[in-house]
């Protein structure tokens, strides 16, 4: 279990994970590695693009050049990468190594932060503390909503700026991180984590209940660290918590817990019931626009030379004719409508899923009957995500490397599933 990690080791990989993810960042600038590798003259090289290939985009085919592979990486490998680690080893384990985590706990460490006057009721001294997020604010009420936003925001700059373009991708990875350190600084504790970071929505959605081989937080002793707890090392070199709680119930100390309190909510029940359609509108939007899956499965995506360009152009190519509804208009509206649709349908399902119990005589109560809704949900979801996301990269591989992940991918997601469901409050 990673919680048994110390955190001074755990330090050292989030360094190394956190330079390894500015370096991507700057190779997104200027990489003439990549440039060689994806060159139509190396023939040596499996990622050379295909000069002769024609790949069609509204009836065109797309102009085939070098190009650099940050974006590719990122998005083909590292984002698939973290969807496993979130399914197999939860939401701690994510939350432990998350780079975007340790860039907001640079203010902590450096000792700096936004601060106010506080005068104490029994000794009327001013003391400075630093600031927190209040539960009965705004924030503290709708942050699932905010970032939920957030996420349907960086999914639709993905499509518009970011997906093929070095240029865009390496501003949006670097503003998120400013925008991280930022909040770090305004806020104590873990605030970018549980309140602004939009891949945090993504996070608890793949999690549930606990990753396949994640901790009980529940099930240990009173007063330990727990999961992702935040934690220090004091100067004789002992772990501590360094718990200052921001939130309440927090999903670092204690995943189950959060999720169950809070399972009946409605920006629960908007993130399960809705992210499939954000994920299916994404690659829907994907095909729409350019008229067949090709554009995805070739990869081409992540070296689309018109990206940027084609903002105001086309952004529906339907039975071989151009809507003319601009592309920066028709992806959010494509995303916002699956979402919207997604959310609905799944509502009337989990409603004649209710009426079957009843008819069957089974007494379930509301949240043990959602967070079996909740779970095929996220079982769905997963396996129609890396049917789609791999592809580009997987077709450098035989097909036996093909045949085998794809039944690691199902194997996973079935055992998850499985311990999922067989869960309860009570238990």
């Amino acid at each position: 279990m990673i919680n048994k990690i110390s955190e001074h080791r755990m330090h050292r990989f989030r360094w190394i994970l956190a330079i390894g993810w500015l370096i991507l960042i700057f190779s997104s600038f200027y990489d003439p590695i990549s440039l060689w590798l994806t060159h139509p003259d190396n023939l040596a090289s499996p990622f050379r693009v295909n000069a002769n290939a024609c790949i069609s985009i509204q009836g065109e085919c797309l102009p085939q050049v070098a190009y650099v592979l940050a974006p590719r990486i990122f998005w083909g490998i590292i984002v698939p990468l973290s969807i496993i680690i979130l399914v197999l080893g939860g939401h701690e384990t994510w939350r432990r190594i998350c780079p975007l985590s340790f860039f907001s706990q640079i203010p902590r460490r450096l000792g700096i932060g936004r601060k106010v006057q506080k005068i104490s009721p029994t000794s009327g001294i001013a003391r400075s503390e630093l600031v927190g997020v209040k539960p009965d604010s705004w924030l503290g009420r709708n942050y699932l909503y905010l970032q939920l936003f957030l996420f349907y925001l960086g999914l639709n700059i993905r499509i518009l700026f970011a997906n093929g373009n070095g240029a865009g991708f390496g501003i949006f990875l670097s503003l998120t991180i400013v925008a991280s350190i930022v909040v770090g600084y305004l806020f104590k504790g873990k605030s970018w984590c549980q309140y602004f970071c939009p891949m945090a929505p993504v996070q608890i959605f793949f999690t549930g209940t606990r990753g396949v081989m994640g901790s009980d937080a529940h099930l240990g002793a009173p007063g330990k660290i727990t999961q992702s707890m935040c934690r220090t090392i004091d100067p004789q070199g002992n772990e501590k918590s360094a718990c200052v709680g921001c939130q309440s119930a927090c999903l670092d100390i204690d995943a189950q817990r959060n999720y169950w309190d809070t399972s009946n909510q409605p920006d629960r029940q908007l993130l399960f019931y809705g992210y499939f359609g954000l994920m299916i509108g994404f690659f829907v939007y994907l095909y729409l626009y350019a008229g067949s899956l090709d554009y995805y499965y070739s990869g081409i995506w992540s070296h689309d030379i018109h990206q940027v360009t084609s903002l105001f152009s086309p952004g529906f190519y339907i039975a071989g004719k151009a809507i003319p509804i601009p592309k920066i208009v028709a992806a959010p509206l494509t995303l916002a409508v699956c979402m919207a649709l997604s959310y609905y349908i799944s509502r009337l399902l989990e409603k004649a899923y209710r009426y079957y119990l009843i008819l069957r005589g089974e007494n379930l109560r509301k949240s043990e009957i959602r967070h079996r809704c909740y779970s095929v949900c996220v079982f769905i979801s997963f396996n129609i995500f890396f049917e789609f996301v791999l592809r580009a990269n997987l077709q450098l591989c035989s097909e036996w490397i093909k045949f085998i992940f794809n039944g690691i991918m199902i194997v996973i997601s079935t055992v998850w599933l499985f311990r999922s469901l067989t869960r309860d409050r009570h238990r």
